[in-house]
Parts: structure tokens; sequence; C-alpha cells
């Protein structure tokens, strides 16, 4: 059988839509916004992305476990709520699939949202203008990158 551990969930229905006070300072907004039974690394990491933020996986990592330490020492927070928390850092720290969870999260974030396209790409054109400068001899590079007198000679021949 799998040794992986399931996602860790909030169990007591009277708080799944518990959220932080707004007030609470050393949490992130995303705990104050979102109920406590969407909680989860992966609605945290979508949650950034639709803020456009230009953070790294690894800055969201830590700002995702801070939180959920700052959530499990407030006493304001309810104690199912704080179990909870503490149950999905332990879960972070022991699971087998932490480390491919954090790879597809990270390849989330960083793929581009709309394809670009490159800036190496070149038209038919300019490919066909480029072999017949390389062909007949003639350059239009700067000097430096043009090479020995015996390079251009080769080239020409």
């Amino acid at each position: 059988m799998s040794d992986i551990i399931r996602e860790p969930r909030l169990e007591a229905t009277k708080f799944f839509k518990y959220q932080i006070d707004k007030n609470a300072r050393c949490i992130h907004e995303f705990f104050k916004s979102v109920s406590a039974s969407q909680w989860s690394l992966s609605s945290f990491v979508k949650y950034i992305a639709k803020l456009e933020t230009r953070l790294g996986f690894e800055q969201l990592f830590k700002v995702f476990v801070k939180s959920l330490d700052q959530i499990c020492v407030l006493l304001v927070v309810p104690v199912c709520v704080r179990a909870f928390a503490q149950n999905y850092l332990k879960w972070l720290e022991d699971t087998v699939n932490v480390t491919a969870q954090a790879e597809a999260y990270r390849a989330y974030i960083t793929a581009p949202a709309v394809p670009t396209k490159s800036s190496t790409s070149f038209s038919e054109d300019q490919l066909s203008e480029y072999h017949t400068q390389q062909t007949d001899g003639t350059y239009t590079g700067d000097e430096s990158d043009r090479g020995t007198d015996e390079d251009v000679q080769e080239r020409v021949s």
C-alpha cells in the first residue's frame, strides 16, 4: 500500500465558515477572507495566483506555514481550528508527497498565463535573409563577432 497520508481537512462543520479576524497580525489575508473549510496549500496558491502576485513558491510556502503557525497560538481561534492548523503543519512535515505537490504548485505558479512569442523566433523572411547574407559573403553584424580574416574567407568560399 501507499505511505501517503491524506491531506487534513477541518472536521468540525460548526466552523466550516470560520475566518480569521481581519485585525489579526502576521496572518495572510487568505485566512481572513477564505472559509476554514477551504484552507489548503493548493487553495492558497490559487488565491495568490488570482492576485497576480510575483512571489516564488518558496516565499508562498513560507507565508502559508507562518500563517498556520500563528493560527496555532492565537487563543481567540477556536480549538478545533487550531488543531486543524497543527495537523496541517504536521502533515506538511511528515507526508511523502509534499515534494511532488510542491513541484506541481511551483509549476502552476511559474507557468505563463498566456503563451508568449519567444523573442528568438524568426520569420521565414528573416531566416532567408540571414541565410543569403551568410552564403554571399556580406556581413551586417558587429565587427567584434565577425571573426578573423581567415574565418571570413572560409565562410565566403
